[in-house]
Parts: C-alpha cells; sequence; structure tokens
C-alpha cells in the first residue's frame, strides 16, 4: 500500500530529518466554506479583552452553523494545540451563540489563515534513540558532551546530556557479557534506560512479553507474527494504512472516529453525525449502548 500520506483529514509530510502531520488541507477547505479564505490574517487567535460571557450581543441567526463551525475548529486541535484554549472558550457558547461569539470565531480564523501551514514535528533522531544513564561511574571511556541536546521528562523538565561512554552490562543467564556503546549520562536519571534500536543494531532481539522483557543473542520463532513492521532509522513502523484497512473489513470505522474525537461518547458521536457537527464525519451507524473501557469508572 505504501507509505501513509493522508489519512482522516491528515496530512503526513516525510522530510529528511522529521515527520510532519499537518491539516492544512483540511483548514482550508474549512476556510472557504465559511468564506474566509481571502481574509486578513491577525497575529492572535484571541484578543485578550473583553472575555466572552453568555450575554453578549444578539443571538446569532443560524446556530447550527456556528456548531458546525466548533465541530470542525475542535478536530483541527489534533495538529494545532495552539488554539486548543480558544477552540475549548468558544465551544461553551455552542447551545446558544450570539453575533458576538461568532465574530469571536471569524477572528480565530483569520488567525488560522495566517498559520495555516503550521503543524505538529516529529524529528527522528532525539536522546531516546540512545542508552541513558544516571551513574557515570558506571561508564568507561568517559568523554565530556559539548552539544546543546537534552531530554524532557515527563515533569516537563529538562535534563541536559553531560557525559557519553560506554558499559557492560552483566549477563543473567549466560557466559557472553553485553557491551553498550554511545550511553549517554543525565545527571539526576536515577535509571538505566536501553534503546531497543541501539541493542538489536547490535544483532540482539528483545521480545516483549505480556509481564517482562527479555533480551537475546540469538532467537528462533516457529510461529507467524499477527502484525509486522521495518525498521526506518532508530524507529519501529508499522503501517496505520493496514490497520484502517481492517477496520473497515471489520465494519469498525466508527471506532475509528471515536478515538479520533478523543474517546467522545458514542451517543454524542451519533448526535455529531446526524446534525452534520463536524465536516468530514460521515454518516454511519452508532451503536450507542456502547461503553468505552476507556473512560469507563472502576
Amino acid at each position: 500500500m505504501g507509505p501513509l500520506h493522508y489519512f482522516l483529514g491528515i496530512q503526513v509530510l516525510r522530510q529528511p530529518t522529521s515527520l510532519v502531520l499537518s491539516q492544512q488541507k483540511y483548514l482550508e477547505d474549512l476556510l472557504r466554506e465559511t468564506n474566509m479564505l481571502t481574509s486578513k490574517p491577525c497575529a492572535t487567535p484571541m484578543p485578550t479583552a473583553p472575555t466572552l460571557s453568555k450575554a453578549m450581543g444578539s443571538p446569532h441567526p443560524h446556530p447550527e452553523h456556528y456548531r458546525q463551525v466548533l465541530g470542525s475548529l475542535q478536530y483541527l486541535t489534533l495538529t494545532r494545540p495552539d488554539i486548543a484554549f480558544s477552540v475549548n472558550k468558544l465551544a461553551q457558547f455552542m447551545h446558544s451563540p450570539t453575533d458576538i461569539h461568532w465574530q469571536a470565531v471569524k477572528r480565530l480564523l483569520r488567525y488560522l489563515r495566517g498559520t495555516a501551514s503550521l503543524g505538529l514535528t516529529f524529528t527522528k533522531r532525539t536522546s531516546c534513540s540512545n542508552h541513558m544513564i544516571g551513574n557515570k561511574e558506571k561508564l568507561q571511556n568517559l568523554s565530556e558532551y559539548k552539544g546543546s541536546r537534552a531530554v524532557v521528562i515527563a515533569n516537563n523538565s529538562k535534563l541536559p546530556i553531560a557525559h557519553i561512554g560506554k558499559t557492560i552490562v552483566p549477563p543473567q543467564y549466560s557466559a557472553n557479557q553485553m557491551s553498550l556503546q554511545n550511553v549517554h549520562h543525565f545527571s539526576g536519571m536515577k535509571k538505566i534506560l536501553l534503546s531497543v534500536a541501539q541493542l538489536t543494531s547490535l544483532g540482539h532481539f528483545v521480545l516483549f512479553g505480556p509481564k517482562d522483557v527479555k533480551v537475546y543473542h540469538d532467537i528462533k520463532i516457529s510461529k507467524k507474527p499477527m502484525v509486522k513492521g521495518r525498521r526506518i532509522e532508530s524507529i519501529y513502523v508499522m503501517s496505520a494504512e493496514f490497520a484502517y484497512a481492517d477496520k473497515i473489513r471489520r465494519n469498525e470505522t466508527v471506532d475509528l472516529w471515536h478515538r479520533r474525537l478523543s474517546h467522545v461518547s458514542y451517543s454524542k458521536l451519533s448526535v455529531m453525525m446526524n446534525k452534520s457537527m463536524l465536516k468530514g464525519l460521515p454518516q454511519l451507524e452508532v451503536r450507542t449502548n456502547t461503553i468505552c473501557a476507556r473512560v469507563s469508572i472502576w
């Protein structure tokens, strides 16, 4: 089927060192439908004052149009997190929008017209492609790192690379030692993180199970895999197109839209389809009595 280029309104642009997800075509279609394609761009998505409220302005003559545009804008936040706050604010008035609220929507569309080429960029080369360690005493052939790369951890803080070296992992079940090259040292890191890509580059096999993970120097597997991908640089890729085709064969495209729209409830998804609240959302049969396991309360 070839490389993925377009999926559910999202363009996939492949560059030599990065992957860009963009909804530029989706946005241009929205601007054309709202007669904003030739509007004058503005620098910010919303003004700082006055603060929008329900009591402002006169009732919008076509509230269903307001809801449809807001639904499209909500889908656009998948690759445009810079408008998430503005869209969420404007979505508070979907039940009874006014002309003032519509003017705020038009300003947001003007901002998007001037920034239509923006998207999400994923670079191939990150420090997570290397082994990482916090204790430099375990490193050999230590050299000071003079670059500017760093790792962003879960609390959004950055750990700069301090040194680069190599280390030896003692074997647990065999006599063969495992030498790790190009290990990055980060001051403050409490664990040793191993790069699967680096391990497999040395000819090792990494096997993930339900409860553990094992590294083998050699391994033989007799059964056929359920899914197979390939390695590109330091990333292992399994094509989403095959998963999408399989979903279509099993008539589960409703589930795809459910996941794409942040696990919106199936009953609300049915309403969105029936009222055409989101541009590009197809008319499909929705099982409204289905409950998403991810949002269930235990």
